[in-house]
C-alpha cells in the first residue's frame, strides 16, 4: 500500500472532522452568555456570565481537536506512527474527562491508519470499539450514519481478510438498516450524509460480490448503487464516485457476457446520465 492512499484517507477524515468542529463552534458561540474570548481559553460561564470556571470536558475537547489536527498533519507527512501516538493518547485523555466529542474521528484515522498499514487486528479491534463507543457511550441509534459507518468499515475489514460470511452478513446489516432512510422521497436534504453512506454501503457490497465471482448479483448492486448517487442530494456530494461504480458495473457486465450492455456503462461517464 502506498503513503499516498494513507495520506488521502487521512486528509478526507480530516476535512470531514474539520467541518464538523466548524459547525460545533458555531453552534457554541452563538449561546448568548459565552464571549468567544473565554471559548478560546476554554472557559465556560455561570449564572449571568460573571464568574468564569474551568471546564475540564471542553478543555479535553479542545486539546483533542489540536491532537487531532497534529496527527492528521504528521499521518500527511509520512510519520504514520507519531500520529497513533498522539490519537491515542489524546482518546485516553479525552474519555477520562467525559469528552466523547472527536473521539469517533480520533478512531476513524487510528483504524485508517493500523489498516493501511496491513495491521488487519488492531483496525478490526478499533472498529468494533468505536461501534461499542457510538452505540453505548453516545447512545446513537442502530441506523444512524456514525454507526452504518463504522459497520461498513467492519464489513470492508472482514472482507478483505477473506471472512466471507462474516463480511456478507455485515454488508446485509448494513443495507437493511440504511434503506428504510436511504429512498429519496424519504430522505431530508439534511441527511446528505445518509445518502452518500447508502451509495458507499451498495457500491462496496458489489465490489465484495464481484471478489466472490456473484457477478449477477453484483452487476444488481453497482447499478443500483449508480442510480443512487444520480438522486439528489447524493448527486451533489459524490460525482468522482459515479466513475468508479461505473467501471466495476462495466466489469462485472464484460464477466457475464453482457458485452453490449458492458459497453454502454463504460461509456456512460456524464455527470447527469441514467441507466435506461
Amino acid at each position: 500500500m502506498t503513503l499516498s492512499h494513507a495520506q488521502g484517507d487521512c486528509m478526507r477524515i480530516g476535512n470531514r472532522w474539520r467541518r464538523r468542529r466548524q459547525r460545533s463552534e458555531r453552534r457554541w458561540r452563538a449561546r448568548p452568555v459565552v464571549a468567544s474570548a473565554v471559548v478560546a481559553a476554554g472557559l465556560t460561564t455561570t449564572g449571568e456570565g460573571r464568574r468564569p470556571s474551568s471546564d475540564p470536558r471542553l478543555i479535553a475537547e479542545m486539546q483533542l481537536s489540536q491532537d487531532l489536527d497534529a496527527a492528521i498533519a504528521a499521518a500527511e507527512g509520512g510519520d504514520e506512527r507519531r500520529a497513533d501516538d498522539l490519537l491515542e493518547s489524546a482518546v485516553q485523555r479525552a474519555q477520562r474527562a467525559g469528552a466523547h466529542a472527536g473521539v469517533l474521528a480520533a478512531l476513524d484515522v487510528r483504524a485508517t491508519l493500523a489498516q493501511r498499514r496491513g495491521d488487519a487486528a488492531e483496525a478490526e479491534s478499533l472498529a468494533k470499539y468505536a461501534l461499542a463507543f457510538a452505540l453505548c457511550r453516545l447512545g446513537l441509534p442502530r441506523d444512524h450514519p456514525e454507526v452504518l459507518s463504522w459497520l461498513l468499515k467492519l464489513a470492508r475489514l472482514y472482507s478483505e481478510q477473506r471472512r466471507h460470511e462474516e463480511a456478507e452478513s455485515a454488508f446485509q446489516r448494513c443495507e437493511a438498516l440504511c434503506r428504510p432512510h436511504a429512498l429519496p422521497s424519504l430522505l431530508p436534504a439534511a441527511h446528505r450524509a445518509l445518502a452518500v453512506l447508502w451509495v458507499s454501503v451498495l457500491f462496496w457490497h458489489g465490489y465484495f460480490l464481484v471478489g466472490r465471482q456473484r457477478f449477477s448479483e453484483a452487476a444488481a448492486k453497482l447499478e443500483e448503487s449508480y442510480r443512487a448517487a444520480l438522486c439528489a442530494p447524493a448527486a451533489s456530494t459524490v460525482p468522482e464516485q459515479r466513475l468508479v461504480i461505473l467501471f466495476h458495473l462495466a466489469d462485472a457486465l464484460h464477466r457475464l457476457g453482457r458485452y453490449t450492455d458492458a459497453i454502454r456503462s463504460a461509456d456512460c461517464c456524464g455527470p447527469y446520465h441514467v441507466l435506461p
